[in-house]
């Protein structure tokens, strides 16, 4: 792909050389190939460099929406206290990344929410804090 941009930009900048110089080495003849000559180089030049600086642009973009969630930041789980409400951890945490359906293992009422970025798990019965790990 890179050869075959190399080249039509190199084809395009070498016709355009010939008319610009045909032009400079004979003033009285008629300017009219030269202005189409440069057209084409125009033409060739945004062909072959305009869609990788897309393709880039593009690129850029998608890798700062990703690192934007990636680096979604909770606060401290040190925060988070036995008997702090369900309301209350979502003030000092933000929302949880996951909310695991704990009833099976600890009965009703049991979720535990996790946050990946603190690597912090924090187990609810009933709305109230049990433990934090």
């Amino acid at each position: 792909m890179t050869i075959t941009i190399t080249l039509i930009a190199a084809a395009a900048l070498a016709q355009w050389l010939f008319f610009a110089a045909r032009v400079l080495l004979s003033p009285n003849q008629s300017k009219t190939p030269a202005l189409i000559s440069t057209g084409v180089l125009f033409a060739a030049w945004i062909a072959a460099f305009l869609p990788p600086l897309l393709a880039e642009e593009s690129a850029r973009k998608a890798t700062a929406e990703a690192s934007a969630i990636a680096s979604r930041t909770h606060g401290s789980c040190a925060a988070v206290q036995v008997n702090d409400t369900a309301t209350a951890v979502a003030k000092k945490l933000g929302q949880p990344d996951a909310k695991l359906n704990d009833e099976a293992n600890r009965g009703p009422g049991a979720t535990t929410w996790v946050y990946r970025d603190t690597r912090c798990a924090v187990h609810i019965i009933d709305n109230f804090v049990d433990f934090v790990e």
